[in-house]
């Protein structure tokens, strides 16, 4: 197995590794990906040339940039393969930003999945800095959790 980093357009393909994560994706989210994708830059994992997990950013403003969809064919988790996808797309992406940032489920939800997601942020560096309930567009059920990596 040899594992690539590259930019990807192949949005379609993305959606539907996000669709083999129902635990992670609701239709709302899934949507949501399938809309801001082409609008964001997006990198994938590549087992020859089979896109097994992408990650997609979004500029939030001159200092920041946003970690907005990351996910994996689950059959590649814990290869090292999502760590080296962030750190080498954010090794890209990141070159002009002082601080990125991702959102997810925050503690306060008692879900396994999600707290293997926040432990794979706080592995690379990132910092919860606030809890945000209700965030908008998350519902009631979903607080959210803010997490920060300094960059420079």
């Amino acid at each position: 197995m040899e594992i690539v980093i590259r930019k990807t357009n192949e949005f379609e393909k993305a959606l539907g590794i996000a669709k083999t994560l129902p635990e992670f994706f609701t239709q709302q989210g899934l949507d949501e990906i399938k809309v801001q994708l082409p609008d964001q830059a997006v990198y994938g994992a590549y087992d020859g040339e089979e896109l097994i997990a992408c990650i997609s950013y979004k500029k939030v403003n001159d200092s920041t940039i946003d970690i907005a969809f990351l996910f994996m064919l689950e059959t590649y988790h814990g290869k090292g393969i999502g760590t080296r996808l962030v750190e080498e797309s954010l090794a890209v992406e990141g070159g002009e930003f002082k601080v990125c940032q991702v959102n997810t489920l925050a503690e306060t939800v008692e879900d396994a999945g999600y707290a293997r997601t926040r432990k794979f942020y706080e592995k690379l560096g990132f910092i919860p800095i606030e809890i945000i309930h209700p965030y908008p567009g998350w519902g009631m059920e979903n607080p959210c959790q803010i997490y920060v990596r300094f960059l420079k």
